[in-house]
């Protein structure tokens, strides 16, 4: 567009490989790499569940990663996706929410963890003042722990024993 006659590039598509995803990055070398470049989430303009087209990106906003596998929570779309470390291919996409199979928006996750064993992800779900826990192997939304109000970050202690939660409000 032009602005008081002067040229404005636009800033492109929401849409692009930069935006909204996360990004895998080989630091093993002298010279870090970029590897891999994933989209998380619903792309701008698709439709939802709720069928209405996605009007804002997904919102990737905490990533923890094993060996193998990388957990997303997807700030806007309610969910968290796992990504394959070897293919950088999304493998699951776990929704979110306090009611099984109600659709609804506004858990906000936000922070994940893992448990030492990695069978438990923890995630902060901000809109609803809750921690959701996933079981790994499952790929499934198991239950929720109470918390403060608006939980942001999650961590477990070393042995498993205790779950620390950090609330931004």
């Amino acid at each position: 567009g032009t602005v008081k006659g002067k040229r404005v590039p636009g800033l492109g598509s929401p849409n692009a490989p930069e935006t909204f995803s996360v990004w895998g990055i080989d630091v093993a070398g002298a010279k870090p790499r970029v590897v891999a470049k994933v989209k998380t989430g619903l792309l701008v303009g698709q439709l939802t569940d709720l069928k209405f087209p996605a009007v804002g990106g997904s919102s990737p906003n905490s990533v923890v990663a094993t060996n193998n596998r990388a957990y997303v929570a997807n700030g806007t779309n309610d969910n968290v996706q796992v990504i394959d470390l070897t293919t950088w291919r999304i493998v699951a996409t776990i929704p979110l929410g306090p009611v099984p199979g109600i659709k609804q928006r506004g858990v906000s996750p936000f922070g994940v963890t893992l448990s030492p064993d990695g069978r438990r992800l923890y995630v902060a779900e901000a809109g609803i003042n809750a921690v959701g826990v996933i079981d790994t192997w499952k790929a499934k939304l198991i239950g929720h722990i109470p918390a403060g109000w608006y939980p942001s970050k999650v961590q477990v202690s070393r042995d498993g024993g205790t779950l620390y939660i950090a609330n931004a409000k």
